[in-house]
Parts: structure tokens; C-alpha cells; sequence
């Protein structure tokens, strides 16, 4: 089963893209920095995508919310 994934990349939709599975994500969103991702077969890239989650929530998180998660770490 493919897997897919849409995150908003501030820092890191230009190298991103440069990866064969990634494309800018449909509806007129790649314009605002989201990157789609899409793994057909084979390994699937945790730690890059966990990243990739980190930095669209950062992106995209209530500052109060942001604050409280930086505290935690």
C-alpha cells in the first residue's frame, strides 16, 4: 500500500523537493511551502519525516503551544 504525507516546510521545502518522492502539494498549497510525499513501495524514511512533522507543526502552532514544547524538551 503507497504511503503519502503533507507537511508545510518553511526551512526545508527546497530540499524537499529535490527528492525523486516529493512534489509540491496540490490545490495551490506547494506556493505556501507544503511538499508532498509520496512512497509507493520500499522503505519508508521515519526520522526524515519526523522531522518534516516537527517542522510543519512549528510552522504552523499557536506561539503559547510552541512555548509549551520547548519547555518539555
Amino acid at each position: 500500500m503507497p504511503f503519502s504525507i503533507s507537511c508545510k516546510l518553511p526551512h526545508s521545502k527546497n530540499t524537499a523537493l529535490a527528492l525523486p518522492f516529493c512534489s509540491p502539494t496540490g490545490y495551490g498549497l506547494g506556493k505556501w511551502g507544503w511538499v508532498t510525499a509520496e512512497i509507493a513501495s520500499g522503505e519508508i524514511p521515519v526520522d526524515l519525516f519526523m522531522e518534516w512533522i516537527d517542522e510543519s507543526y512549528r510552522a504552523q502552532a499557536p506561539k503559547k503551544l510552541l512555548k509549551q514544547l520547548d519547555e518539555d524538551q
